[in-house]
């Protein structure tokens, strides 16, 4: 997404997520040499790509609901783009004077804690994943933050 305006976030879904594609395969082969069974091995391994592939897809593209992979800043609307797992999540504006409530707050996952930026719009909560973005301007963030505080909603500041 390049549709102009100041880059505040960004958090694409990385590459890595494709290496989870292998370990099936692998296994698969793996017993099938046991048994010599290549056929059922290939079938096995062809499967378990298709079916990994298919959660990722899913998983990702649930998440890309509420979960941004970028935000621009042009003008007084915020050009945001949705996570997806090739990166061609759906891009939208959103006029800065609608956003609502917005917060930093701390997700909890598997004993880890991680940093997010948060704000509503039209009954929505969007999320911005601080922990791994490629970018985040959080002088911009935190201005929004604060501001909200004071008056129940966010501008260009």
């Amino acid at each position: 997404m390049d549709d102009g305006g100041q880059l505040v976030y960004r958090r694409r879904t990385g590459r890595g997520i494709w290496l989870f594609l292998l370990g099936p395969p692998i296994a698969a082969m793996a017993a099938a040499s046991e048994d010599r069974n290549w056929a059922g091995g290939a079938l096995a391994s062809l499967l378990s790509v298709l079916l990994l592939a298919a959660t990722l897809w899913i998983a990702i593209g649930w998440s890309g609901r509420t979960r941004l992979a970028e935000v621009r800043l042009d003008g007084d609307t915020l050009v945001v783009r949705r996570s997806h797992i090739l990166d061609r999540g759906k891009t939208w504006r959103i006029p800065l004077s609608e956003t609502r409530n917005w917060q930093a707050r701390l997700e909890h996952y598997a004993r880890q804690s991680f940093e997010a930026a948060a704000f509503d719009h039209r009954g929505v909560t969007y999320i911005l994943p601080i922990s791994g973005a490629q970018y985040a301007d959080l002088d911009q963030l935190n201005a929004w933050i604060e501001q909200h505080a004071g008056d129940g909603k966010a501008s260009s500041g």
